[in-house]
């Protein structure tokens, strides 16, 4: 994209710039240019200008490469994201997508040419973020009228990815599990995540100040999220709008939660604060270590939750919106392991029935 084609950028001073186009002309029919100033580095003055092209309809001219319209359209709408989303797909732009096609024309890019170039990437999972990663790219300059058709919407290959089975608890396990974690400082975020369906970043979130105490029954709001990025700590909103939700616990957890309660965050760091969730994940691993129970990652006591729910007969619906989802195909495919106990719950049942009448 050059400059000219962008319109005017006067240099006013160090980072600082105005920035012009000729603007859709006044009532009585004299010409009109507005300008704005722009404080950073030349490339926000050159973001800034495209976004008042595209504003007033004269960005149409303009033959982007994806580098381009990345660094001056795409990019800066990031910064609505969670940090941890925004760095997710930094980096699938700076490792996979931006050395194979980021100096390519977007009007010039067909369907087949971005199925090639996914397919050169070895690691499925990494497909599928590059392909992600240029489908929402695709998505909005086609909504802007940057580009005249969209290749994403046609069908392109990727490696098939091996089926999702992950290391869960189940009943059998908790017993082991529950006195290993008792006592130690990162047992409530533990326990809230196992028993609750909670996420690592919205468990870590808590405070206690967030739990209602009733009898034998307890519950949590569910409004915020704690996430890491390179070593820094954020707080923001839950992953999805309808992640924000109350759960509740019963019976022995929420008398366990009645005793651990207090003050403050479920799991401080020596100055008080709410402990990072890294540091929490590790400081639990270690804990397991040497223990006669089963371990398993942090991140699957959710699956765990909703494998054990849907093993004692709960509705999947039910266990979907305490999991904060809208879609049961995403429990299907990444939350509902491999349930033993309930296909063979299933099969007694299904034989129960034919005895009867045979």
């Amino acid at each position: 994209m050059t400059r000219s084609a962008l319109g005017s950028i006067q240099r006013l001073g160090k980072d600082l710039y105005r920035v012009s186009i000729e603007g859709r002309p006044k009532p009585d029919g004299s010409r009109s240019r507005p300008s704005k100033v722009v404080r950073g580095p030349r490339s926000e003055a050159e973001a800034v200008l495209a976004r008042m092209k595209l504003d007033t309809g004269k960005l149409d001219d303009c033959d982007l490469t994806l580098g381009e319209y990345w660094r001056v359209f795409y990019e800066p709408t990031l910064v609505s994201l969670a940090p941890s989303t925004q760095a997710g797909y930094r980096r699938a732009w700076t490792r996979l997508v931006e050395p194979m096609l980021g100096d390519r024309k977007m009007s010039d890019l067909k369907a087949r040419d971005i199925e090639h170039a996914i397919l050169t990437i070895e690691r499925p999972g990494e497909q599928r973020n590059a392909f992600k990663l240029l489908r929402q790219m695709y998505n909005e300059a086609y909504r802007d009228e940057l580009v005249e058709s969209n290749p994403m919407t046609r069908r392109i290959r990727l490696k098939r990815m091996e089926a999702y089975q992950p290391e869960i608890l189940l009943l059998d396990d908790l017993e082991a599990w529950t006195e290993a974690v008792a006592g130690s400082p990162y047992e409530p975020v533990l326990l809230v995540m196992l028993f609750g369906g909670l996420r690592r970043e919205e468990a870590c979130a808590l405070y206690w100040e967030d739990f209602e105490f009733g009898i034998d029954m307890c519950s949590c709001r569910v409004d915020k999220a704690l996430t890491e990025v390179a070593g820094k700590v954020h707080e923001g909103p839950t992953k999805t709008p309808e992640s924000t939700r109350t759960v509740f616990f019963g019976g022995w957890a929420a008398s366990r939660l009645l005793e651990l309660s207090g003050s403050g965050p479920l799991v401080p760091d020596a100055n008080g604060n709410r402990m990072a969730p890294d540091k929490i994940s590790r400081g639990y691993h270690n804990l397991m270590k040497g223990k006669d129970a089963k371990y398993v990652p942090m991140r699957n006591l959710r699956n765990s939750y909703a494998t054990i729910m849907q093993g004692l007969g709960a509705s999947d619906s039910l266990i979907s919106k305490s999991l904060g989802h809208t879609n049961l195909k995403v429990d299907y495919a990444h939350y509902f392991a491999a349930n033993v106990p309930a296909h063979m719950a299933n099969a007694r049942m299904l034989g129960d029935a034919v005895s009867s009448i045979l």
